[in-house]
């Protein structure tokens, strides 16, 4: 085989590798942390992103729309979206806990 042969056959290999491992980008949490540190960083996304548009009062009114815990996590996808907040899953999930947990009590 010539060396240029061998020289597609390792980038083609390389190429293939990247692919199947995908974007790893880390974790903010490692797989043991505590929850309440998840629930303290979905406090803080609350305070930065959803204060922005309404204050706490939507999350306890009795006519409240959201019913469901799965309602709660797609209001907060929509709201990420319609604002361009940016936050990823991760954050996502965090912000979800927090309300959840402080808020609405849904069971999971």
């Amino acid at each position: 085989m010539t060396t240029i042969y061998k020289y597609i056959l390792l980038l083609s290999t390389i190429s293939l590798i990247s692919a199947c491992t995908g974007d790893k980008t880390p974790s903010k949490h490692s797989e043991g942390t505590p929850l309440s540190e998840k629930i303290s960083e979905g406090k803080e996304l609350a305070s930065q992103s959803c204060t922005k548009c309404h204050d706490s009062s939507v999350y306890t009114k009795k006519d409240r729309k959201i019913k469901t815990l799965s309602s709660l996590t797609a209001r907060v996808k929509k709201c990420n979206v319609n604002t361009g907040a940016g936050l990823d899953e991760e954050e996502l999930a965090d912000l979800t806990l927090f309300l959840n947990t402080s808020y609405y009590k849904f069971q999971k």
